[in-house]
């Protein structure tokens, strides 16, 4: 094919750059001028190029700069406007705009869902790497999930090879925008930055850097709660450029390095490598200018070389000789300075090692508490613990006074004051712990984020470096390199790899000599034996866990909340409600009222924990308004969208269909797959199986066999013994209900050795075996084997959901069989045992197919009257809980047709 003119002049272009940004910055005009003839028409579009080399503004990325083809220059003309359609998304209006990309409110199209979102388009698309870079910022964003980041929810390519990704459309204006709108003050102002803080800290936990910290990068809704936005020049232990073609040119870096320099770091400036401590100087900048109305400096747009010697020599000001009046500057005199000063230091070694050691000392200091900052001198304290105990100080007085009236009185404040100590003591010893946690965590993830890497890696490869470095930089330190194994553990838990989580967890056993720590270790292998169904293991180490547990902690107990946390897994898997219900109390109470943070998540989860023990009880209404409020909190604190909520669905739905619910479990699994965010491991396998289940018992298999493949597929993928034999029964199920007799049994032998491998003997799905496979004999014709299988099921106590079930069974076989008199008094007491088994709800499924029955085995006993009065109930009962689509309820319609007509 014949190269275009102006795909021939952008190869000049290139191949004219690669040759003078080898060169020095100060010989390229020479060079320029040099230029052969042939050459001369590309000089104006060289020279304005190389000037935007040399240059670092922060408004760069708002001034795009044509480069003279017309071809790529008539595509960038060509506007997005109002009403256009991408993907499924149809564009309302612009939001924002920039040199690279432009967003705009936008409304989806497919009837998924009505909200309206943030669409995030290219605006140039001459831009070599943009669609490299937005699919970079998509894999971070779906790795996000944080209330105080704006969620991703959707991404993709148009057929014309356009990348777009789909926000969270945030009511929000700029922190700075926000403070002196609202007039807040000082310290509401620092407890928005501890929202951020904690934010970055999350993304810090994920290897990710945010690079571009400023306050357009940060909204606050009405309700005061922060959204970070902007991670689309995050770093991800990669170069910007570390996948640029060989050989040519990469015309982003042109457009100058995509930091705003304003709220730069000095090694952002001078191209270094960019680590954590970057954003920890950026935040401070924020900070800095939240509090006393200014930056620390202000710079001109000036060449590189001179930016850089600003940023890296220009002494910032303590930020009380810059505040706006008398009263703030008092306010700042002192820790406020002294904290900023740290956070913006010229060197990243002597920041802050974390943005929490930064957030820690903004804590300290909103509590009273001598911040880690300042010098620790005697004075000191003592002055910041007369300001937190003014009444301890008065108190302290009266002691005095009392010395004169008895001896007594004085040893009783004396011990109790001894007491105090001791306590105060073991918080402080804690604390210590827990900083040296964090800045060591912190350490770990920086050297990950700052080393520079020739290629972008998987997180697996992520957290196999991890490890490596935790064994080599902490191996003088079993306590913390426990703790750090326990960590890594943890996020392969949370890529569902159980396989590394426990592998790390043994290794976690072996290095830690600490008995709270190895404590937290023993219990979390415990919670994951028992959730991959080694059940008697499990059991057996809780029990020498706990017993062994060391005394009580003053305070917060982190050893025992993960030993009540994760044994409540075991005693559901055992069915043991009473014992759950009592672990998730305890660690509630161990919470108490106001979680900390880092526990909400914790907190939510355990709440469902006593619904799904409720349910055990026999209370399943209270299980389902557990996980309603749990999903309700999840989208009230923004993480409605996420891994975690998605398992609050998936359990959610398991809960109403086993209350009789299958229509209402259906709507909640269509908008949890329909809500869950891209992953690179693929959707929710749990979420997929239960889903795939609930669709074969409405009827709808063809719906159901995808769901339940990729469920399976994704099971195996990972080692999960016990998701695969679920998704096998579900399989299994869709076969028997497709009328192929020798496939069916197949099948349901398949599932059943899975299963039983799986699950612990007693499980309920074992006992509900012979029905599935007595409901697949019925429909095959073979009404005798279906009487057989069902009968030993119809005496089941107590009387209960299967029981109904299978007594209907039998009613319909007496029917296939002629015996219409004995369908009718196994009819009744399904009927019976299914009102018995509707624990409060006015509508169930069960009941429904049990009045269906009843309305065909009075028909044909010729009780016709009797026959129109059961099905109209049969009726109401399945359109309400299995819905009007559904296999029964359009059997139900047929037949009450069928007696008004005969």
């Amino acid at each position: 094919m014949t190269a275009t003119p102006d795909a021939e002049r952008l190869k000049r272009v290139n191949r004219l750059l690669d040759e003078a940004l080898a060169l020095a910055p100060a010989d390229r005009v020479a060079w320029l001028e040099r230029l052969p003839a042939e050459q001369a028409d590309l000089r104006p579009l060289l020279g304005a190029l190389l000037s935007r080399a040399g240059v670092e503004t922060d408004t760069f990325l708002q001034r795009p700069l044509r480069l003279d083809l017309p071809a790529l220059d008539a595509a960038e003309a060509d506007e997005d406007r109002p009403g256009d359609v991408i993907g499924p998304y149809r564009l309302l209006r612009p939001l924002g705009a920039g040199g690279m990309s432009t967003v705009w409110v936008a409304e989806r199209i497919d009837g998924s869902l009505q909200r309206q979102e943030a669409l995030k388009l290219p605006a140039s698309l001459w831009a070599p790497g943009l669609a490299r870079r937005m699919v970079a910022e998509r894999d971070i964003l779906a790795g996000l999930e944080h209330p105080h980041i704006a969620r991703l929810y959707d991404a993709g390519i148009t057929p014309a090879g356009r990348p777009w990704l789909a926000m969270e459309l945030v009511d929000g204006e700029p922190i700075d925008r926000h403070c002196a709108t609202h007039r807040l003050d000082l310290r509401a102002r620092l407890r928005l930055v501890l929202q951020v803080a904690d934010a970055v800290a999350h993304a810090h936990a994920r290897l990710v850097v945010h690079r571009d910290l400023k306050p357009s990068n940060i909204l606050v809704t009405s309700a005061g709660e922060v959204r970070l936005l902007d991670f689309g020049v995050a770093k991800l232990l990669a170069p910007d450029d570390a996948a640029a073609p060989a050989g040519g040119a990469d015309l982003t870096r042109l457009l100058g390095r995509p930091v705003t320099p304003d709220y730069a770091a000095p090694e952002q400036v001078a191209g270094r490598p960019v680590g954590v401590a970057a954003d920890v100087y950026s935040l401070g900048v924020v900070l800095y200018e939240l509090l006393t109305g200014q930056r620390p400096y202000r710079i001109a747009h000036v060449p590189a070389a001179a930016l850089e010697r600003a940023v890296l020599e220009a002494e910032v000001p303590p930020a009380s000789s810059r505040a706006a009046d008398r009263a703030t500057a008092r306010a700042l005199r002192g820790d406020l300075d002294t904290i900023l000063a740290k956070a913006l230091k010229k060197s990243p070694a002597e920041r802050y090692l974390s943005i929490e050691a930064f957030a820690a000392d903004l804590q300290r200091h909103l509590a009273g508490e001598p911040v880690q900052a300042r010098p620790d001198s005697l004075a000191y304290r003592g002055a910041k613990w007369l300001r937190r105990h003014r009444v301890v100080a008065l108190a302290g007085l009266f002691v005095a006074l009392a010395i004169a009236a008895g001896v007594a009185g004085t040893l009783s404040q004396a011990r109790r004051a001894q007491v105090q100590a001791q306590e105060a003591q073991a918080q402080r010893d804690r604390a210590l712990q827990e900083l040296a946690y964090a800045e060591s965590a912190d350490e770990l993830m920086r050297f990950l984020l700052s080393e520079g890497a020739e290629r972008p890696f998987t997180t697996r490869e992520l957290l196999q470096r991890a490890q490596a470095q935790v064994e080599r930089q902490f191996a003088e330190d079993p306590r913390l390199r426990a703790r750090l194994l326990l960590m890594l553990a943890d996020l392969h838990g949370e890529m569902d790899d159980f396989r590394s989580a426990e592998r790390l967890l043994e290794q976690a056993r072996a290095a830690s000599t600490d008995a709270e720590v190895r404590a937290q270790v023993d219990c979390t292998l415990a919670g994951l034996l028992a959730a991959t169904s080694r059940i008697d293991a499990a059991r057996a180490l809780f029990e020498r866990t706990v017993a062994a547990l060391p005394a009580a902690s003053i305070g917060y107990d982190p050893a025992r909340l993960t030993c009540w946390q994760q044994r409540t897994i075991l005693h559901a898997q055992s069915g043991d409600a009473a014992a759950a219900l009592s672990d998730a109390e305890a660690a509630l109470a161990l919470i108490g009222p106001q979680p900390r943070p880092g526990l909400r998540t914790v907190t939510i989860f355990l709440h469902t924990s006593v619904g799904d023990a409720q349910a055990l009880l026999g209370r399943p209404q209270e299980a389902i308004a557990a996980y309603e409020r749990a999903i309700a909190e999840f989208e009230r604190i923004g993480r409605g969208n996420t891994t975690a909520a998605a398992t609050l669905a998936n359990n959610l739905g398991v809960h109403l269909a086993r209350a009789g619910q299958p229509g209402r479990a259906a709507q909640v699994y269509a908008r949890a797959l329909a809500a869950e965010r891209p992953r690179s491991r693929g959707r929710d396998a749990a979420l997929l199986t239960n889903a795939g289940r609930n669709l074969v018992e409405l009827g709808r298999a063809d719906e159901a066999v995808p769901l339940l493949r990729e469920a399976l597929a994704q099971h195996q993928a990972k080692g999960d013994t016990r998701g695969a034999a679920f998704a096998q029964l579900g399989l299994a199920s869709a076969d028997c209900s497709a009328l192929a007799p020798a496939r069916c049994e197949a099948a349901l032998a398949e599932a059943e050795r899975a299963l039983r491998q799986a699950v612990a003997p007693g499980h309920p799905v074992l006992a509900g075996l012979p029905l599935i496979a007595a409901r697949a004999a019925l429909a095959q014709g073979d009404a005798a084997r279906a009487r057989r299988l069902a009968d030993p099921l119809a005496g089941l106590t107590p009387t209960g959901r299967d029981q109904a079930l299978a007594l209907t069974l039998l009613a319909r076989a007496d029917l296939a069989l002629g015996d219409g008199d004995t369908a009718r008094r196994h009819a009744d007491a399904a009927v019976a045992a299914a009102r018995a088994a509707a624990r409060g709800f006015a509508h169930t499924e069960a009941l429904g197919q049990a009045l269906l029955a009843q309305a065909l085995a009075r028909r044909a006993t010729q009780d016709a009257a009797g026959a129109r009065d059961s099905v109209a109930a049969a009726l109401a009962q399945l359109e309400d809980s299995a819905g009007v689509d559904a296999a029964a309820t359009r059997e139900a319609r047929a037949l009450r047709e069928a007696l008004s007509t005969g």
